[in-house]
């Protein structure tokens, strides 16, 4: 099957099909598949076209035209044929064999592999066959194990312990979970082998039926399964690996996202998947083009490509790659620079160009002095950009876990609740169901706009759990695309009190109209101001207002903005007062949402004592949070415990649990190899994943490592991070201590998962940390954290010093380095001499529930208290 659109591959699909897409510096996606059949010894191959196809069409004739008809093999083309009417083409995967059933039938099968061509994989469909002859099946099912979350784009099935296939639904709504694990579904490949004249008998009368989709997952798999002939096959049996260690590699590459990730994974030093093996042979078309050439070598400039895939015709004249790759006849002049990106063949990269984490299409001509993925805003002038920054919509901070996570346990609760945000385009083009809600006139715009001082409400749903949601939409104030918060130069909005003023301003207006809540739940400073506007427009009306309650995330951002901008908020100047928004000659909307509301919350209980007894954690605050008394709590942030689960998570080749633990050792030695690593059976190895910043103790993590190496400790540091501030030092000392570091220079979530699963112990040594959720990660996986007693760390990592029953990880004294570094050797020392208390620490560790279910239950029980309070 090669017709598919491929769609959510933007341009890349414009003019070609989505399995004639370019993959790997030199293969097209196609390649993968059919030299997979092969090398499993099939050699009798249709190929199905639709969509685009003159590029697939032209690469099959050059690349796959050299089996010889003569001996009874070939690749042979089979377009749509259009023969019951005009405008038919093939309206389904089964009608595509229907429409090609006499060419089929001429060639007088037995047995009928049909696969899809456009995934990423390594099998041996001859296993698959051999199991298919076995079981007397009429129909074989290649299928894999996938997490819940991501089952209902697949047809899940049931089977019994026979592999016989007992249900099959195609994309279920709620679909079915493993019997031994509840985080998993077993989903098809779309592979299937039939007998043939099972399937040709099957597809005719299928013709017939007016109520068909003429597809196999929604019509032929189904009808198979009721007649107790189909039986599923594991991907696992028949999975060509390199290494017994090597996971189960099998890529969709569906999206942009996706599909770069994929090829700039293959950059790594051991990647997931390999595309080297002499053993399982990959074949593409080879164009006759001389090697690659790199040329200069000065101080001034320099030809260079570091962690890359290089292709033959590629010239990279004074340039410099990294972590990326090249396809054919590519050209990099001199000054420039390429980071993470993909490049598809005959593009010229003109001088003092930058480019970054951008996927280039084919004959492109890049004009010097161009840089491209680094300025979000300027990029999306030009060039399609990915929202690669949404989670599940849009993340900047921990604002985004609390939507995704705390909401999605309202809806499974049932309550009744809407949430209230801006129309930043990410979160407008995600909306479910959008429809108008209201207008309503907002005075503060017109001073930007004097046309114009309306605002629409727009009501739907956001992400896979339906959260019940409003959005203002305005494109005098949203429309706008990067972070919602600051520009791409790190500076402030301009209009930024007016944007998020409006916000304040609405929620105070919007609910009094057709729905009242009980509580309104602010969160950090771009919604504080609302709980002022709020006293003031139901004090003027004479009304008791909802209860406010105001979550702090972090205290360091308190939305300030100069006094001159008071009157553009609409609010009588009294409330520009100590006893109102004025915080030291300023307007904070953090001290608007704190003063005006009825109780305030943060991310965590020891942040919440900090906040108001420290003033190095109070920055100002810590006096009117103390004098808010019982009034002002902590609690802490949950995680998603199915997407971080050391059972399911996608991003890790060997699974285990709590009861079993044997693949977490297998899955250390994986990482450490494929980071070509210096190790032995017994090295401890310490993660670290975050920001390379001051506030994260790099610091005292450079004072780790340079011990290890003066010491010749049996143990090493890997981090996976960015930062302008310390990476050129962690890469200076990553070649100077290589037996004792592991630096990968980037955030990737591949490797966060994966290095926060191998690890044993996740060192993070914060100078401050308001809540902190890698820590929370970490314990899920057995890898004991080593951390400070700051914020969310001292609330959820159990010292071993305190009590050896409870104990999760390890506590430093302080924030010091020797501190740290004291509590490091306490933790080598029971790694290295006590492996009996060691695991018993993982598994109590392991046990701890951090998922948004309980700290959603702390939510309620505070929203009842304070709706009774007087």
């Amino acid at each position: 099957m090669a017709g598919g659109k491929g769609s959510r591959l933007k341009h890349l699909t414009e003019t070609r099909s989505k399995p004639a897409v370019y993959f790997g510096g030199k293969f097209r996606i196609i390649d993968f598949a059919l030299s997979n059949c092969l090398n499993s010894g099939i050699r009798k191959i249709g190929i199905l076209t639709q969509y685009r196809a003159h590029s697939l069409i032209r690469h099959l004739q050059r690349a796959w035209s050299f089996l010889r008809n003569e001996f009874g093999e070939y690749v042979e083309l089979m377009p749509a044929a259009q023969q019951y009417d005009d405008n038919i083409w093939y309206r389904g995967t089964a009608d595509a064999i229907s429409q090609n059933m006499n060419i089929i039938q001429a060639h007088n099968p037995k047995y009928i592999l049909v696969l899809a061509g456009d995934h990423i994989y390594k099998m041996d469909y001859s296993k698959m066959l051999q199991q298919h002859i076995e079981t007397e099946a009429m129909c074989t099912v290649g299928c894999v194990e996938v997490p819940i979350s991501e089952a209902s784009e697949f047809g899940i099935m049931q089977i019994d312990m026979n592999y016989k296939i007992v249900n099959f639904t195609e994309k279920p709504k709620n679909p079915h979970t493993m019997p031994n694990n509840p985080n998993l579904a077993l989903a098809s490949m779309g592979i299937y082998i039939f007998n043939a004249d099972y399937l040709l008998k099957h597809l005719t009368h299928d013709l017939t039926n007016e109520a068909s989709s003429h597809d196999f997952g929604k019509d032929i798999i189904p009808n198979t399964v009721k007649q107790g002939i189909a039986f599923a096959h594991p991907f696992s049996k028949s999975c060509v690996r390199s290494s017994p260690d090597d996971e189960f590699y099998w890529r969709d590459v569906g999206n942009l996202d996706a599909f770069w990730q994929a090829n700039i994974d293959l950059t790594f030093p051991l990647p997931a998947f390999d595309m080297y093996s002499k053993k399982w042979p990959l074949i593409t078309y080879q164009p006759m083009l001389p090697c690659a050439k790199f040329i200069f070598n000065n101080e001034s400039r320099r030809g260079v490509a570091l962690d890359s895939i290089i292709s033959c015709g590629c010239i990279i004249s004074g340039g410099q790659i990294n972590r990326s790759i090249l396809f054919p006849s590519v050209k990099v002049n001199s000054y420039s620079e390429v980071n993470e990106s993909v490049i598809f063949p005959d593009c010229n990269i003109g001088r003092n160009t930058k480019i970054t984490k951008t996927i280039i299409e084919k004959g492109c001509d890049i004009p010097p002095n161009m840089v491209i993925g680094s300025n979000p805003e300027e990029d999306a002038k030009r060039f399609y950009r990915t929202e690669s920054e949404i989670y599940p919509i849009l993340k900047v901070g921990g604002l985004a876990d609390v939507t995704a996570g705390l909401l999605s346990q309202f809806v499974d609760k049932k309550l009744n609740f809407k949430l209230l945000t801006i129309g930043h385009p990410a979160i407008v083009s995600a909306l479910n169901n959008p429809t108008l809600y209201c207008r309503l006139q907002v005075p503060l715009i017109s001073q930007i706009n004097p046309s114009f001082n309306e605002v629409a409400i727009i009501e739907g749903t956001l992400t896979k759990k339906n959260i019940p949601t409003l959005v203002i939409i305005s494109d005098t104030l949203y429309n706008r695309n990067g972070n919602p918060y600051i520009q791409t130069n790190g500076e402030e909005w301009h209009d930024n009190l007016t944007r998020f003023a409006t916000l304040g301003f609405t929620a105070a207006k919007l609910f009094n109209t057709r729905w009242k809540p009980d509580i309104v739940h602010c969160n950090d400073w771009h919604a504080g101001l609302a709980a002022a506007y709020s006293k003031f427009f139901y004090e003027s009306i004479g009304k008791t207002r909802p209860k406010h309650i105001f979550t702090i995330h972090n205290i360091a951002y308190p939305g300030c903005f100069p006094e001159f901008d008071f009157n553009k908020l609409s609010l009588p100047y009294d409330f520009f007062n100590v006893n109102g928004l004025e915080f030291y000659g300023k307007i904070s909307f953090l001290k608007a949402g704190i003063f005006y509301s009825d109780y305030i919350t943060t991310v965590s209980p020891t942040y919440a004592k900090e906040l108001s007894s420290l003033p190095q954690f109070g920055m100002g605050f810590e006096g009117l949070l103390h004098l808010k008394g019982n009034r002002f709590s902590g609690i802490l942030n949950g995680i998603d415990d199915i997407e971080w689960t050391p059972e399911t998570d996608p991003f890790i080749p060997f699974h285990f649990s709590k009861k079993s633990l044997t693949n977490k050792r297998k899955l250390k030695f994986h990482f450490l190899s494929k980071s070509q690593a210096f190790f032995n059976s017994k090295t401890m190895l310490i993660g670290f994943v975050g920001r390379l910043v001051k506030q994260k103790g790099i610091a005292s993590i450079i004072e780790v490592i340079k011990y290890f190496h003066k010491h010749e400790i049996n143990a090493l540091i890997a981090i996976v991070g960015s930062g302008i501030e310390f990476s050129e030092t962690l890469e200076k000392l990553y070649q100077e201590t290589p037996r004792h570091l592991v630096f990968y220079n980037t955030y990737n979530e591949h490797l966060a998962h994966l290095l926060i699963a191998s690890a044993d112990a996740f060192l993070m040594p914060s100078l401050f940390e308001p809540c902190g959720l890698t820590q929370l990660y970490s314990m899920k996986y057995g890898t004991l954290p080593i951390v400070t007693h700051v914020g969310g760390l001292a609330d959820s990592v159990y010292d071993l010093n305190q009590n050896i029953n409870l104990a999760t990880g390890f506590v430093a004294k302080s924030v010091q380095p020797h501190d740290v570094l004291t509590t490091v050797k306490h933790a080598l020392q029971i790694f290295s001499s006590n492996p009996i208390l060691w695991q018993k620490i993982m598994t109590q560790a392991m046990k701890k529930n951090f998922s948004w279910k309980a700290s959603a239950i702390n939510y309620l029980e505070l929203y009842k208290k304070v709706l009774h309070a007087d």
